[in-house]
């Protein structure tokens, strides 16, 4: 795994979401924290068709060869199809916090083999700030009658996003914690965690991926690594 510092602007500022002073915890009866001790904040949107194929893909495209990352966002850009540098840059931190992307002095280099989807959904777990935080709450939302909706599990885990990012951008954010939230839920979906669920619970097939779900549910696997 990469060796990452607290002034890694790619990564928590405080490793781990301090708790925000003043604010009661909304569960007390919240997993054990298993977190690594540095954890990343930047998350793509997942690719609407085959998410993990096309994150393979991004990574076969990092070299082994270390280059710098203007090289390798131009890489993303060329042979992967990101829009723009920025997309690229998420994307090359992203592939850092799995643990598939080393960056060294002379630049980013991919490591290991071709990642298994079991390593990917232990590292996004463990390296993605909030990724188990989202997990826990859309099992929480879902339980009863209530959906787990993306509101709705954000609003769970709104007192967890660390007290740095509030001061950083007190007008947006929240605007930038949403958007997050979404992300991190359709990334657990393609990790088999969680599944869409439409109306009276009802799933949604792969065709209506585009579509905004309706809420959230947890897999037997995604269950099984709340318990």
């Amino acid at each position: 795994m990469p060796t990452d510092t607290n002034s890694d602007p790619d990564a928590g500022e405080s490793d781990v979401p301090e708790p925000n002073a003043g604010e009661p915890s909304v569960d007390e009866s919240r997993p054990p924290d298993r977190r690594a001790a540095v954890r990343f904040k930047m998350v793509p949107a997942p690719p609407q068709d085959r998410p993990l194929e096309r994150l393979r893909d991004a990574w076969r495209t990092v070299p082994i060869v270390p280059a710098d990352e203007d090289d390798c966002c131009e890489r993303l850009m060329q042979r992967v199809g990101f829009a723009s540098r920025d997309v690229s840059r998420t994307w090359l931190t992203f592939l850092r916090a799995l643990g598939v992307v080393e960056r060294t002095g002379s630049g980013f280099k991919r490591v290991g083999e071709e990642p298994a989807a079991e390593r990917l959904r232990e590292a996004f777990l463990d390296r993605i700030l909030l990724s188990h935080e989202v997990l826990w709450a859309a099992s929480k939302c879902g339980s009863g009658a209530a959906l787990a909706t993306p509101k709705a599990v954000f609003d769970r885990i709104r007192s967890d996003v660390p007290t740095y990012e509030r001061y950083k951008n007190p007008d947006s954010w929240e605007s930038i914690w949403r958007e997050r939230t979404g992300h991190v839920l359709e990334w657990l979906v393609a990790f088999d965690l969680l599944e869409r669920v439409g109306p009276a619970g009802t799933d949604l097939d792969d065709d209506a991926r585009g579509e905004d779900p309706i809420g959230y549910v947890p897999t037997d696997r995604g269950r099984d690594r709340i318990e």
